[in-house]
């Protein structure tokens, strides 16, 4: 099993959600609720900013032939920047609430290896650890993450 792509490409992408998210009879807890709606609100927001450009951006470097020419696209552009964090990164730490680290967390269990963090840099893909904080950690998680930044 490969760790940069742990299930063949025409699986649909499948999130289980911890235990606590969803009531007895399966669906969502209500105290999850509010996680829905602000994604969705964020969803909404992107999706009204892009608009058509994310489809444009995709087929101009998609069906251009020529190197020369996908260069000069948005989205080359784009996963340049994106290759360049990666290859000089090795650990992310986002600090927010604890809705904008539920949504991180959603994001790494969902497209990530299960233990990617715990994996070598060649495991990951050269991509980096991802760490979360917030306001509400207590002083031993906090020091744990700079010790590991070290």
């Amino acid at each position: 099993m490969s760790v940069l792509r742990p299930r063949p490409p025409t699986d649909p992408i499948e999130h289980r959600p911890p235990p606590g998210v969803l009531s007895a009879d399966g669906h969502l807890d209500p105290r999850w609720r509010w996680f829905l709606e602000r994604a969705e609100r964020v969803r909404g927001a992107v999706a009204s900013a892009c608009g058509t450009a994310t489809e444009g951006m995709l087929e101009a470097y998609g069906t251009t032939r020529s190197q020369a020419r996908r260069r000069d696209s948005a989205l080359f552009g784009i996963l340049d920047v994106a290759r360049g964090v990666r290859e000089s990164v090795d650990r992310v730490i986002v600090i927010g609430d604890r809705a904008d680290r539920a949504l991180v967390d959603l994001l790494l269990s969902t497209c990530c290896h299960p233990h990617h963090d715990a994996l070598p840099r060649h495991e990951r893909g050269g991509r980096p650890r991802l760490w979360t904080l917030g306001p509400d950690d207590d002083d031993d998680t906090v020091q744990g993450i700079l010790d590991a930044l070290g």
